[in-house]
């Protein structure tokens, strides 16, 4: 994804690339789009955002990776914005998991 915001542009020398964290997912953008919170952007020039595996979240628009949800909480789906706290009775020990095991 790329951009120009210029008019009378010439050369494709006018049009800038993206950043991380962005995207650009049409010919001729004016602009380029944050990721959303829950997705993620690691490389320049993208035409669109990555979204966070189960696990991870990104609680911050424009993010250019995902964090794994830290010990004790969880996220089950895709695309997560926060990880939730293992519910009393249960736990999860190490960083980015999808489910917190039961107290035996």
């Amino acid at each position: 994804g790329s951009l120009s915001t210029g008019m009378g542009g010439n050369q494709s020398s006018v049009c800038q690339v993206c950043g991380a964290g962005s995207f650009s997912q049409l010919p001729g953008a004016t602009t380029c789009v944050t990721c959303s919170a829950g997705t993620y952007g690691n490389g320049t020039g993208l035409s669109a955002c990555a979204v966070c595996s189960p696990g991870s979240f990104t609680s911050i628009p424009g993010q250019t990776e995902c964090s794994g949800c830290s010990a004790g909480s969880f996220s089950t789906g895709a695309g997560q914005r926060l990880c939730a706290a293992c519910a009393p009775g249960s736990f999860s020990s190490s960083p980015g998991q999808t489910a917190c095991a039961a107290c035996a």
